[in-house]
């Protein structure tokens, strides 16, 4: 009898080791919480390319001084402004959101610029490779020069924001030109004794070059061979 009732208790030992096994490999089966719906490619995709930006004044004929601009009858000799906090907006579904820019320089002539018909680096650096679709930066300052001193020049919201679609190339270079149009976007106000300015900028994106990582050497060395 005590036989019997030993084997009993084993069995029954045994059933309850067996349900608390079972029971512990179906939790360790069960998703983690917080880890749904994470992407692995997008968590190895560490490719990154170089995003360039080039600034440039409106193109315009007749003087490059800008004589007459804003309703005065003076030449103005330069017109510098001061650009800050550039960033860009990604879309990728992982990392949909705003990318600080370093700005070089940051100070720029425009009457130069428009005189000589060149175009300026403003940024120069590699972002993570992917689609972006927005550009936000500050126009912080201007100061402009005439025939009958230097002045401030006030810029009641200097906050440029353009929506725009681009794409970085793993390995490659996507190079942007804004172009500020300086006649459009300065303004006179007060009189001929005692002038006052204002600006507000009148900023497009002149052209979108993106250029792919692909290395055509090796292709012509194999040519040559």
């Amino acid at each position: 009898m005590k036989k019997i009732f030993y084997i009993l208790i084993m069995t029954m030992a045994m059933v309850f080791f067996f349900q608390n096994c079972n029971s512990g490999t179906e939790l360790m089966s069960e998703k983690i919480p917080g880890l749904e719906g994470i992407n692995n490619s997008d968590q190895n995709n560490t490719g990154s390319g170089i995003l360039k930006f080039f600034i440039k004044s409106g193109k315009r004929s007749g003087s490059s001084s800008l004589a007459g601009i804003a309703g005065t009858k003076e030449d103005i000799t330069s017109l510098i402004v001061t650009i800050v906090d550039l960033e860009v907006h990604r879309t990728s579904d992982s990392d949909a959101s705003w990318h600080s820019l370093p700005v070089e320089d940051g100070e720029f002539d425009l009457i130069a610029m428009d005189a000589n018909g060149w175009s300026e680096v403003f940024s120069n650096a590699a972002v993570t490779a992917g689609s972006y679709n927005k550009i936000r930066f500050e126009v912080s300052g201007a100061i402009v020069t005439t025939e009958s001193g230097t002045y401030d020049v006030s810029i009641p919201s200097g906050v440029i924001k353009i929506g725009i679609p681009f794409v970085v190339n793993d390995d490659g270079t996507t190079e942007i030109t804004i172009e500020i149009d300086p006649e459009a976007s300065l303004k006179i106000v007060g009189n001929k004794n005692d002038p006052k300015y204002k600006m507000s900028p009148v900023i497009h994106v002149s052209s979108v070059d993106e250029e792919d990582g692909d290395d055509d050497d090796d292709d012509d060395d194999d040519d040559e061979d």
